[in-house]
């Protein structure tokens, strides 16, 4: 998408030690990164070192409570996910609750400066075609993913089940909590 876009190069790195000099940013963002982050994790603590003395955190990230039928579909296919990567040795823990998103951010030590809540629904639902088959067709790869599984009948089956909740009920993206924090001077 910015390929070719002037200033812009994505970089591969690990979180817990990023090739970026000390103070080279004025802002850093996360999108849905937490709930992937296997404990203990230093991912903020090198934000910290990379941002700018008074630099902004910009987090984004889904929780599971207090979402509408349809989102919750989306909630059950991702935690279904999360399940399968994990057991796949691949970290992928279940979304938070929107509190426990609030009370990691200030355990943290960084200081909100405006948080909201965000939800993509006239984009990411069961009523556009093109993200209904991703959201289809990766459920379906989930459950090819579970075949080696002791118990790959039970994932089966609860695959097939947020598929029919699918077609009965829809899916949407679900709310998102946004944070723009700044990390408190120690």
């Amino acid at each position: 998408m910015f390929k070719n876009e002037k200033g812009i190069s994505f970089e591969v790195m690990d979180t817990h030690s990023m090739t970026f000099n000390d103070n080279t940013f004025d802002i850093v963002s996360i999108s849905n990164t937490l709930h992937h982050l296997a404990p203990p994790n230093n991912l903020l603590a090198e934000i910290k070192r990379v941002l700018k003395p008074n630099g902004l955190l910009l987090v984004i990230e889904l929780y599971h409570d207090n979402q509408s039928e349809k989102q919750e579909t989306h909630v059950l296919q991702h935690h279904f996910r999360a399940e399968i990567d994990t057991r796949n040795n691949i970290f992928h823990g279940f979304t938070f609750k929107r509190s426990e998103i609030v009370d990691f951010l200030k355990a943290q030590h960084l200081q909100t400066i405006d948080v909201f809540d965000f939800s993509d629904t006239k984009r990411m639902n069961s009523s556009n075609p093109k993200y209904l088959d991703t959201v289809i067709d990766g459920i379906k790869n989930a459950i090819q993913q579970t075949t080696n599984f002791t118990d790959s009948e039970d994932f089966q089956t609860r695959g097939n089940q947020i598929l029919a909740r699918i077609a009965s009920t829809g899916f949407m993206m679900p709310k998102q909590l946004v944070a723009l924090c700044k990390f408190e001077n120690e």
